[in-house]
């Protein structure tokens, strides 16, 4: 709830509007994670804005507020707790092709720092809905993905196996007054189970679901219902920019794995005997990659390179502006910088993926329906496909199936995976064998022990290989 808001049980008089009150905070919460993990799910809507589109009819089915939730909504809309998006007309905004309304929590002011409270349903009736709804809505997003993907099912069982420590409580305590909002919402979401979501996404087939969407932060205190062993967490370093370096340094051992991205492949290989191609693999075999951009761009954060490398190399148009008015000019200087500080020691990889976002839809028309934003496709959107599914090709359908066929059951999210410590050098067996294989390099490994078994709050041991 917003620190601001008034006293829910005291407004409604009556315990049980509160706590359904409760629930519909509960619920954009959940649908607010789900947006910002996965690109694909409800179209329409901007991510950043804080808007969320509260379905009616889902609600009154699932969550049992039939005729209370129209005057809930309007009472927590007149106590300043939520607002509802109205169009320039004056009218309220339905999310497109959906008969619901959008609405966001208002937080006018802050107190000691926070802008949250936590409250915590009780009425009987309002929990068992809500568990009810979550389950049937979660069983059929269970039943369509393993349709799909049969094999993946022993990794989805260990994932709802697992749950966060107490040990996770103390820790977001003593963080500051945002992150620990943010962190004790993602406990209480993961261990009800009532944020439980699973899907593939039709834009590049990686797995998008609850466990993937787990604060990193939170990972070493993850436990497995009924196990007490030691878990490790395997990231790969710079996944995505290495396979890049890959395919642009060796094309012809990674493009069979994509061959839908075959036509733009003159675009690959003209630039593959250049030094700043080979000095980018070479940089992301050694784990040095985002070092190099810091001494280049003179940054002295390593999160903050990487995400410029994402927001201003990756997973943005080869113009050097920026559609949002407000952030247009600072934006629009900031990406010109960066990009001349990239093209310092990587100018002929910066060229490279600059003719690669330049494809044209005629080449890869596949990628239409992919990236149309207003009737008009976003073609540069083809580099983030290609970087997508050369993980899931390497990362999911060769690496994780042979885990599971040797009986490493893993938590899979993207380029990491979440096992038995006791496990590590099957792992690494597996992983070696599968680039022996493809005549390429493996990355370097980034391995952290989990503190599942001891209950403390302090960070095991952590390795690179």
């Amino acid at each position: 709830m917003p620190v601001s808001a008034p006293d829910l049980d005291a407004i409604f008089k009556n315990k049980r509007w509160a706590d359904d009150a409760r629930a519909l905070f509960h619920y954009m919460h959940r649908e607010k994670r789900i947006m910002a993990i996965n690109r694909n799910y409800r179209g329409g809507l901007d991510r950043d804005s804080g808007w969320v589109s509260v379905n009616a009819l889902a609600m009154k089915k699932g969550l049992g507020l039939s005729d209370r939730l129209k005057p809930i909504r309007d009472k927590l809309v007149e106590q300043g707790c939520l607002e509802v998006k109205l169009r320039k007309n004056g009218q309220k905004a339905y999310t497109n092709g959906m008969y619901s309304m959008c609405y966001r929590v208002r937080i006018p002011s802050k107190i000691n720092g926070r802008k949250y409270r936590q409250e915590f349903i009780t009425h009987d009736k309002t929990l068992a809905n809500i568990r009810t709804f979550y389950s049937k809505n979660y069983k059929q997003q269970r039943k369509e993905f393993l349709d799909k993907m049969e094999w993946y099912r022993p990794n989805l069982e260990l994932a709802e196996k697992m749950y966060l420590s107490d040990a996770a409580l103390d820790f977001a305590e003593q963080q500051s007054p945002k992150d620990t909002e943010k962190l004790l919402g993602s406990i209480a979401t993961f261990n009800s189970a009532t944020g439980r979501f699973i899907s593939t996404c039709k834009f590049a087939g990686r797995i998008h679901s609850f466990a993937g969407g787990l604060d990193k932060k939170l990972r070493p205190f993850v436990r497995v219902q009924g196990q007490s062993d030691q878990l490790v967490c395997v990231d790969v370093n710079s996944a995505q920019v290495y396979l890049l370096a890959t395919m642009l340094n060796h094309p012809y051992h990674l493009i069979d794995l994509v061959p839908e991205f075959k036509p733009i492949l003159h675009k690959i290989t003209k630039r593959q005997q250049d030094p700043s191609t080979r000095t980018l693999l070479n940089d992301c075999l050694e784990g040095e990659f985002y070092e190099t951009l810091m001494d280049a761009s003179g940054i002295a954060s390593r999160e903050k390179v990487k995400t410029r490398v994402f927001q201003h190399i990756l997973f943005s148009s080869a113009a050097n502006h920026d559609s949002k008015k407000k952030k247009k000019k600072k934006v629009q200087e900031e990406r010109r910088q960066f990009r001349d500080h990239f093209k310092i020691p990587y100018k002929s990889p910066y060229k490279a993926l600059t003719e690669i976002k330049g494809t044209q839809l005629r080449t890869l028309p596949f990628m239409e329906e992919l990236t149309k934003n207003k009737d008009k496709p976003r073609m540069y959107r083809c580099l983030n496909a290609l970087c997508q599914r050369l993980e899931v090709a390497v990362f999911l359908n060769m690496i994780t199936k042979r885990l599971n066929a040797v009986g490493v059951i893993s938590l899979t999210v993207h380029d990491s995976w979440i096992f038995k410590a006791s496990q590590l050098q099957t792992f690494e067996d597996v992983f070696n064998q599968v680039f022996e294989e493809l005549a390429i390099k493996p990355p370097k490994l980034h391995i952290d022990y989990l503190n599942c078994a001891t209950d403390i709050i302090e960070p095991q041991k952590t390795e690179e290989k």
